[in-house]
């Protein structure tokens, strides 16, 4: 006999008006109460679908989001067919790294042909966090047809478009924004990262006009101090550059006031894996390469380099697998490692953390192909990558102290991500940390770690590459060196760069400004760093 798909449990009315409670404290702010009275209609009526889907909303804005993940594909089960509860599955599991249940999902929202805006927006955030800017860019844009006039839809439009390589739809969305929209800030500095600007053709008046006119604001200090640091960098005025990207830290700080706690978290991971060891021989984790080091350090330009060759298939930054060993023990991942993670490295199990992140990967690697996932802070977890998925390859690429520093410092991140860029000092001490952990995953596992420096590939690419390769088990293929001619979508800060050939204009870069950079060098040397 098959088995009968569960059917959802209708409200009665009593319990209808207690749900629209529900929404309307969901509309007032009121997370909580919001999804409490959610889950005390669903012990009575576990199947009833609309406090279900309501819950999993709740618990993803409280940033409960395995929960928020577990409540939507419950209402998958009772709702196969509705559009929005599918697309609504998607985006939750983009969020929680499944790129295999994401795409899972988005194909069959295809399949029901919802002409829904809310569909699309789901498909489209789904897709962005899984690094499919191409596909995302087609919702984004059925989206701004729909709404000509929502600056964030157009914004969206935009952001896509750059990353799938359409810099010139790219660039129309954003003049248009900074014309209707003389206040919106982020517009104006995404314009600047379009590429390098000239004395003729730049974007400087503009953005010193939008300066003088916010009176001091801090979000326009945060991103026009970036965009205005980037462009006279670009001009070669270097003290007016060095000027902007201090401003641009400081209003970023302002924004971001909590402290950074990433050195503290490599300091101490290499005290809760003082345990670890030399790991079995299990071929669990073959065809996978971890690509670590810190951000802007060349991972994705290493990255791109793999992905030329005709046997790897390039994942992008994959939460998949900080997210699998959070879910594990029941901790919500809010920072990169979170202290329970910490406090309790060594006593994951290993083997269904494996199982867990395997299920997360694209279908590229059950057909066989090598999977790269870049996610530059998988460096915390090389000892959980070790233990978990032994056969994997670590490939670690490293740049030289001060222009690895220097790089982090004057580029604005997403969202306040790796806070510690926006002070010189907290720079440096999250080198020293990274470094030290580095160099104890090396005491660890020696040899299982492949190294790259970014200094050596830029100077001799084709050497460097052909001693890599046969280390990641690639066979050589000239197609690497040709990686700039790749379509494929970049989704990092690197998204213009790496569409060039391989240069060296960034090696010793700091040396440019080495007058302001000097409490840098400084701190590094305190920190035992030697530059």
């Amino acid at each position: 006999m098959k088995n009968r798909r569960l059917r959802p449990q209708k409200l009665s009315p009593a319990e209808q008006q207690s749900y629209d409670q529900a929404g309307k404290m969901l509309a007032a702010g009121q997370l909580e109460a919001a999804g409490e009275r959610c889950r005390e209609l669903l012990q009575s009526k576990p199947r009833a679908l609309e406090p279900l889907r309501l819950l999993s909303w709740i618990d993803m804005r409280s940033g409960n989001i395995f929960a928020a993940h577990e409540a939507a594909e419950a209402t998958v089960k009772l709702a196969p067919t509705d559009a929005m509860v599918v697309a609504w599955a998607a985006e939750v599991a983009a969020e929680v790294g499944n790129l295999r249940l994401a795409r899972d999902h988005r194909r069959q929202v295809d399949l029901l042909g919802s002409r829904d805006s809310a569909v699309f927006s789901s498909v489209a955030t789904s897709l962005t966090a899984s690094e499919d800017h191409a596909g995302a860019l087609v919702y984004y844009q059925r989206l701004l047809k729909k709404y000509p006039d929502d600056k964030q839809a157009k914004l969206n439009v935009a952001y896509s478009a750059r990353y799938a390589g359409d810099f010139e739809l790219a660039e129309t969305c954003l003049r248009q924004l900074v014309s209707s929209h003389p206040d919106f800030y982020q517009a104006y500095f995404a314009l600047t990262q379009l590429g390098t600007v000239s004395a003729e053709k730049n974007h400087i008046s503009q953005l010193e006009s939008a300066l003088q006119r916010s009176g001091g604001c801090t979000e326009a200090e945060a991103f026009l101090g970036y965009g205005l640091g980037k462009e006279y960098e670009d001009l070669g005025e270097n003290a007016l550059a060095f000027q902007h990207y201090e401003m641009g830290a400081r209003g970023q700080r302002k924004l971001y006031p909590r402290p950074s706690r990433e050195a503290e978290i490599a300091r101490s991971v290499i005290a809760a894996s003082d345990g670890d060891g030399p790991v079995n021989d299990s071929q669990v984790g073959k065809g996978l390469v971890f690509v670590v080091g810190l951000p802007r350090a060349g991972s994705t330009l290493v990255d791109r380099m793999l992905g030329a060759h005709s046997k790897v298939y390039n994942a992008g930054e994959l939460r998949a697998l900080p997210f699998c060993a959070h879910r594990q023990l029941q901790l919500q991942p809010a920072e990169v490692m979170s202290p329970g993670l910490l406090a309790a490295l060594g006593e994951i199990d290993v083997r269904s953390l494996a199982l867990a992140y395997l299920d997360c990967l694209p279908e590229a690697w059950r057909r066989g192909e090598t999977v790269t996932d870049k996610n530059p802070l998988n460096y915390l977890y090389v000892g959980l990558i070790r233990r978990a998925l032994p056969a994997a390859k670590i490939l670690h690429i490293y740049r030289s102290p001060m222009d690895a520093c220097f790089s982090n410092y004057k580029q604005l991140f997403a969202s306040g991500a790796y806070r510690h860029s926006y002070d010189l000092d907290e720079v440096a001490q999250h080198y020293a940390a990274y470094l030290a952990l580095m160099g104890h995953w090396r005491e660890l596992y020696g040899d299982s770690l492949v190294e790259l420096s970014y200094e050596l590939l830029v100077a001799d690419t084709e050497s460097e590459l052909r001693r890599v390769l046969p280390a990641l088990g690639l066979d050589w293929e000239d197609s690497v060196l040709e990686f700039h001619r790749r379509k494929a979508a970049v989704g990092t800060a690197s998204f213009a760069q790496v569409r060039q050939p391989v240069y060296t204009g960034s090696v010793e870069r700091w040396r440019l400004f080495a007058e302001p950079l000097k409490p840098l060098a400084d701190a590094l040397q305190r920190a035992g760093v030697s530059l």
